[in-house]
Formats: structure tokens, C-alpha cells, sequence
């Protein structure tokens, strides 16, 4: 009887134990630098992305903890003359509407406001 439950504990540990190994080994979808500000080159165009999602649009410029710090730094990597290659021009609808949710609103849509 011994030698069942023996058995039995050394099947179950590790059933128990794999998924705090795996979230430690991998991290969780809430760990740092989860959200990415991304820029086409050719057109200075932003998109504010999960690093999960694919295809991801441009190249990673930037990379934030959620995805409210990623408007913010799309928000102050604005251009407002159109005429510094490091930074956004426009942004894709879905970054604006997305940062919309999260409190944020990109520049020239806020720009346009005060006017």
C-alpha cells in the first residue's frame, strides 16, 4: 500500500508543480515589455502592438510594460512637422481607437481638438 501512494505522489507533484515552472520559465502574459510601439519605415507610421500579436507592423521602437505606457510613449514619440525620421507621423486607426480605450489620445486627433 506503501508503494501506491509513493507512486501516486510522485505522479502528482510534478502535475502540481509544472505550471509555477513553466509561468517562472516563461513569464506570464502581464510580465514587463508585453506591449511594443512599432514604426513603418517608409511611411512614419505607429502601431501600438501586444509582441504576441502577428503579423507585427514595423519595427519595434519601443517596448512598455502595458499597453496604456505604450500610448503614452507613441503620444511623446509624435512629430508634429513631419520631418524626424525617428518618430510617428500618423498613427494606424486601431492604435488610435485602442489608445483611446486606455485613456490616451494620440496626437493630431488631440491637436485638431484645441483648435
Amino acid at each position: 500500500m506503501r508503494t501506491e501512494h509513493s507512486a501516486l505522489a510522485l505522479i502528482r507533484f510534478p502535475l502540481l508543480v509544472a505550471p509555477f515552472i513553466l509561468a517562472l520559465l516563461y513569464g506570464s502574459p502581464a510580465l514587463a515589455g508585453d506591449w511594443r510601439l512599432n514604426k513603418e519605415s517608409m511611411t512614419n507610421v505607429c502601431h501600438v502592438q501586444n509582441k504576441t500579436t502577428v503579423p507585427q507592423l514595423g519595427v519595434k521602437i519601443g517596448e512598455y510594460d502595458t499597453q496604456k505606457l505604450a500610448c503614452q510613449g507613441a503620444s511623446d514619440t509624435y512629430d508634429q512637422d513631419a520631418s524626424n525620421q525617428a518618430k510617428c507621423w500618423v498613427y494606424g486607426g486601431g492604435t488610435i481607437d485602442s489608445c483611446k480605450d486606455q485613456g490616451v489620445t494620440l496626437p493630431p486627433k488631440s491637436i485638431a481638438k484645441s483648435k
